[in-house]
């Protein structure tokens, strides 16, 4: 199941962290957008570990689109619904990505961290950037 939702950035809350029952190390943080749609609604979104490092290379302001999965859990007889993000894509030509970056908006962008169907492949590095 692939949602995607699209809206401005517009909050970043403070990372939580912590050691899982299986002595992981794990760290998530809630992140507020804006849509885009005739009648603007404000949505909580939350990144775990790799995907905290790609919002906090955000700007406020910046646009994006959000791939996520929905998740609910039940806790003493209380349903929760978390939107838990597996991937970034930033979105028009007058974004800033980065405070430190420059990057070729012409094109969506997959930060850095992103989980995806299939994991990475090391490729053997020549020197050259692409």
């Amino acid at each position: 199941m692939d949602n995607t939702i699209t809206g401005k950035l517009i909050q970043v809350l403070e990372v939580k962290s912590g050691t899982g029952k299986t002595g992981k190390d794990w760290k998530s943080q809630d992140f507020i957008i804006e849509t885009n749609a005739q009648y603007p609604t404000k949505v909580c979104l939350v990144a775990w570990n790799n995907i905290v490092d790609s919002i906090q290379n955000l700007n406020i302001g910046s646009d994006i689109t959000l791939h996520f999965n929905p998740e609910s859990r039940e806790f003493k007889g209380k349903w929760y619904t978390s939107l838990k993000v597996w991937k970034v894509e930033l979105i028009g030509i007058n974004n800033n990505f980065a405070k430190h970056n420059q990057l070729d908006e012409s094109k969506n962008f997959n930060l850095p961290g992103h989980v995806d169907a299939e994991p990475e492949k090391e490729e053997e590095s020549d020197g050259l950037p692409f």
